[in-house]
């Protein structure tokens, strides 16, 4: 749908172009769908009274979750590799070799932020919370995830010389200091109380 042709959808499965990022993303995409797929359908399984599937998909569960997560981490980085091959058209303050990195270490701390949300509705809907132990770890790896986020992202900008960019008061240095300020020095220092990270 991104790139204006849904229709085309199918061409990457069968016309092979391994030096395309694009290519990476398209498969990974797919392969994750798949997967996805192959680790709910036990609830379809389950519904129809397919007790044989359903034995062989929770027998397959943990190598699909592995599978999973690794696609997860290909499928993030590679999406950090498009940015790659746009060096003229992105800003210094974001265009960095250590993209794909970037964008791994950021997805994995959205994903335990994901985590804690997803909890908190879900406890709201059916009336189950997770414990504070629980809320309190997930907040503390999280924390790590921002903490190593922003010293990899300052480290990454100073070693290209493009740290006074951030102080220049342009419309980009601006909105590096909001993303930045919102997106890492606020939630990390919420979350640097284990008070706070047990408070539901």
């Amino acid at each position: 749908l991104d790139l204006g042709r849904p229709w085309n959808l199918w061409r990457p499965l069968t016309t092979w172009n391994p030096d395309s990022v694009m290519f990476v993303v398209a498969w990974c995409v797919t392969v994750y769908s798949i997967v996805l797929f192959a680790e709910l359908s036990g609830m379809i399984f389950e519904k129809f009274g397919w007790l044989r599937a359903m034995r062989i998909q929770r027998a397959c569960t943990m190598p699909l979750v592995v599978v999973g997560v690794v696609l997860s981490i290909v499928h993030q980085s590679s999406l950090g590799g498009l940015y790659l091959v746009m060096e003229n058209k992105l800003h210094a303050l974001w265009y960095s070799n250590y993209l794909p990195l970037l964008f791994l270490i950021s997805a994995v701390a959205v994903g335990l932020a994901m985590i804690t949300v997803e909890s908190r509705l879900s406890g709201r809907v059916f009336g189950h919370h997770l414990s504070g132990r629980i809320l309190s770890e997930l907040g503390a790896a999280q924390l790590v995830m921002l903490l190593l986020y922003g010293v990899v992202r300052l480290t990454d900008l100073a070693a290209r010389g493009a740290l006074d960019e951030i102080f220049r008061m342009t419309q980009e240095s601006w909105l590096f200091l909001v993303e930045f300020g919102v997106g890492v020095i606020l939630p990390a220092v919420l979350l640097a109380s284990a008070r706070r990270r047990r408070n539901m």
